[in-house]
């Protein structure tokens, strides 16, 4: 009775066994759901479709400020330069962030581009003067006299000592001519065309001066929505923002203003020679911006000219006037004030202003600069982000 009313035990391994046996088509799905192409999904379409409209958005806001793009760019950064002068009156004024604005606004429109608008009326003028001057001292024949008393002998000597080069006096004379002339038919446009497009200027001018407003008003609650959306850390956001203020601080106000007192003080002494000042003075500051020769490619042969003419005492001045006020400007006053451009090499700054004003024109003064530093930023910190793979990669 006993043996009858004993039941086989069920042990564990036995269940486990049976529980396996009967789960064991659980474990297929997985080997066949791998070779299965995954389905498709909306939620994997969305980010690019995001993307794409994004894009699509800012491609249409790009062509509707197209036009103005330059007048905005200059607006960000005059705004970025007097931000602190801004901050000032609006500590003053009790948060008023609109009078405090339109103050700056007075200041900008007062201490640069009123002076601006009056430099441009007088510097049309003489530049026209300038050129109908100089062609018709070609026209004279006087650069043949300055060949055949000075420049002849040296190209004969050219032509023994290294006749491979092919420089003759004739083909030298031919080049100047040509380009004195294509240079003075493009300042005879360029002055027309200002004086044509004045209304132009200023619908510019006054877009520059609202954007501006706004760019002080409220820029940075503005730039603080870029580094909210920019994917970037914060460290590098304010390396980014950082050393493109330091850039165009230096650019502005270090280039620009030793190119003006340059301009400026060789203007007075061309004055007192007889020469225009403010024609020739403006391109003195222009030329300041070229390393190593500068200015020096006006005044010297403004002294040249006077020295032909027998003015030797005029000449005598301007060579010194020139040669030790002019000269420090840029000797003393340029390491000081574009100390702030120090991370970028002085070479790689100066091939940047002349790519950028061969790309940008006039505004490439500026533009180049900018474009280098933000290059440079962007490699220190691809430098730093990977710079355990970059090491692994040496090693």
């Amino acid at each position: 009775m006993a043996a009858d009313n004993e039941t086989t035990p069920t042990t564990p391994a036995a269940t486990d066994l049976g529980n396996t046996s009967e789960s064991a088509p659980v474990t297929q799905p997985a080997a066949t759901t791998a070779r299965e192409t995954p389905k498709f999904s909306s939620r994997n379409l969305l980010p690019w479709f995001l993307f794409g409209l994004l894009a699509f958005g800012l491609y249409c806001a790009y062509m509707l400020l197209h036009p103005f793009v330059d007048t905005l760019i200059l607006a960000v950064v005059v705004a970025a330069l007097f931000h602190p002068v801004y901050a000032f009156f609006l500590k003053k004024l009790s948060g008023r962030a609109a009078f405090s604005a339109l103050i700056v606004l007075f200041f900008v429109t007062v201490l640069v581009i009123l002076p601006l608008t009056l430099l441009t009326g007088g510097l049309i003028s003489q530049m026209r003067y300038s050129v109908t001057t100089v062609t018709a001292w070609l026209n004279e024949g006087n650069l043949d006299t300055i060949f055949t008393q000075y420049l002849n002998p040296l190209f004969d000597w050219i032509n023994e000592e290294a006749p491979f080069l092919g420089v003759t006096a004739e083909s030298a004379k031919a080049d100047i001519i040509n380009a004195v002339r294509r240079t003075g038919q493009k300042l005879l446009g360029l002055s027309a065309n200002l004086v044509g497009q004045t209304l132009s200027f200023g619908l510019h001018f006054l877009l520059f001066l609202l954007a501006l407003f706004f760019c002080l008003k409220d820029g940075s609650a503005l730039v603080a929505q870029i580094k909210h959306l920019a994917p970037l850390r914060e460290k590098q956001q304010e390396h980014i923002l950082e050393n493109l203020r330091r850039i165009s601080k230096s650019v502005l106000i270090g280039g620009f203003l030793v190119a003006a007192l340059q301009g400026l003080v060789g203007g007075i002494g061309l004055a007192i020679v007889g020469i225009p000042p403010l024609f020739w003075g403006a391109v003195m500051a222009v030329t300041a911006f070229i390393p190593v020769v500068g200015p020096s490619l006006v005044w010297i042969p403004a002294v040249l000219v006077l020295l032909f003419h027998d003015d030797w005492q005029n000449a005598l001045f301007l060579a010194i006037w020139c040669s030790v006020l002019v000269s420090s400007i840029d000797t003393f006053m340029r390491p000081f004030l574009m100390r702030d451009s120090s991370g970028v090499p002085a070479s790689f700054l100066f091939f940047a202003i002349l790519g950028g004003i061969q790309a940008f024109g006039i505004l490439g003064l500026l533009y180049g600069p900018l474009i280098l530093t933000f290059a440079m930023v962007m490699l220190k910190i691809y430098a730093d982000e990977f710079q355990e793979q970059l090491k692994n990669k040496d090693s």
